[in-house]
């Protein structure tokens, strides 16, 4: 038997026993502490006009040659700054701090140590360190907040997006039933899994169902896992219940959104059996009734956020974790001092919201309500701003009393 061959054999055994050892995975049941909140009635219930919003804050993100952001897909914030996730024009992350400055870049592209290939997801840990999903690599990538890089840790399997659960784990979103079929190794049929690679042990929780997780419907948002601090929220796409991600052996439903009349039918899914007409179903929810596409699950001490849409209409819900009594917003009817902020919360720091105002939507405000209007409510800075800049970031907090 020659070298070769014995090397063959010494790595088909090693990669044999490492993909035996992973796959040592535990199927783990959902612990149900599920507050019911009544939206059955939303449309009802948004018709209050008073101002919900105080302490509104704006910071132009600095602008030049490095600096310069093609999208925001994602939004993180600690008490080192705010980093901005473009994956689709830049594939980068950019760090500035609370006043607009920009602090610099994290990581760069490349195939040497510390470097990415395809980012699709970030996260901070418990040290406050700042951790890259490489998508094509299958690896994280963990830096210090000023971009030093750490160390790099391969997972080997495919999956969507990801967040830092503790010390030792992780948490994955696979994305659709689709993109798991090819992950023979680990043979997934769970929607989020947990990781830890210290005891190569996987935990998977939420089993795809054939009503919700067809392999041909787009997934409706871009994110699902939403970090406030150090709480993690999970929407599944398509379903009305929020779960907070606690443990790599715990994840808790803690709301059930009922929206009654409203919620999408078992039956209206069956349409949509054929991989054409699946493609469609998120521009046909906007043809109906039905509550579709809860978004931007954030919260602060006091409250729970989200925004959801009902036909082609966006809603911004608070909910009240004192009494569990909440708010509805219709963003289409509210006035100029709300609407920019609860359109799109991004992320929250120190029991503050921030929202990333982007530039192709200034132009539509200016449109809708007039330069003079936007004056006289303080707006002044997004009259100024030109489409070639960075975003204007808000920092905004809501009213202790909501009438």
């Amino acid at each position: 038997m020659n070298n070769k061959t014995i090397s063959f054999i010494l790595f088909f055994l090693i990669g044999l026993f490492s993909c035996k050892n992973q796959n040592q995975n535990n199927v783990k049941s959902i612990i149900s502490k599920a507050i019911k909140i009544d939206l059955s009635e939303f449309k009802e219930l948004s018709k209050n006009n008073f101002s919900l919003v105080k302490d509104v804050a704006f910071f132009q993100l600095e602008t030049n040659e490095k600096s310069l952001i093609g999208s925001v897909d994602k939004i993180l914030a600690t008490d080192k700054g705010v980093f901005i996730l473009d994956t689709k024009s830049t594939n980068s992350i950019f760090n500035f701090d609370f006043l607009g400055k920009f602090l610099g870049k994290i990581g760069s592209e490349g195939n040497g140590p510390g470097e990415y290939s395809f980012l699709g997801d970030m996260d901070v840990d418990y040290k406050g360190d700042l951790q890259l999903l490489d998508l094509r690599k299958s690896k994280i990538l963990k830096f210090q907040i000023d971009g030093k890089f750490i160390n790099e840790k391969k997972f080997g399997f495919m999956t969507y997006k990801f967040a830092v659960l503790n010390k030792n784990s992780y948490i994955f979103d696979q994305g659709t039933r689709d993109n798991s079929r090819f992950r023979n190794d680990i043979n997934l049929d769970y929607k989020l899994i947990t990781w830890n690679p210290n005891l190569q042990r996987l935990n998977k929780f939420l089993k795809y169902t054939d009503v919700y997780d067809s392999p041909n419907y787009p997934l409706p948002n871009t994110h699902n896992i939403y970090r406030s601090g150090e709480k993690l929220n999970y929407l599944k796409p398509y379903e009305y219940n929020i779960y907070n991600l606690s443990s790599e052996d715990k994840i808790i439903e803690t709301y059930d959104i009922d929206f009654g009349k409203h919620k999408i039918p078992k039956s209206f899914y069956l349409k949509y059996s054929n991989a054409n007409e699946a493609k469609k179903i998120v521009f046909d929810f906007r043809k109906t009734n039905f509550a579709h596409s809860i978004i931007n699950i954030f919260e602060t001490s006091k409250y729970l956020s989200f925004n959801f849409s009902a036909g082609s209409n966006l809603y911004w819900v608070a909910i009240s974790k004192n009494d569990n009594s909440f708010f509805v917003k219709d963003l289409s009817k509210m006035d100029l001092n709300d609407y920019p902020f609860l359109l799109c919360p991004n992320a929250v720091i120190n029991d503050q919201f921030i929202t990333i105002l982007r530039p192709e939507y200034i132009p539509y405000l200016i449109e809708k309500y007039g330069e003079e209007k936007m004056k006289e409510v303080g707006l002044s800075i997004l009259t100024e701003h030109k489409l070639n800049m960075n975003p204007i970031m808000v920092k905004w907090n809501l009213k202790n009393s909501f009438q």
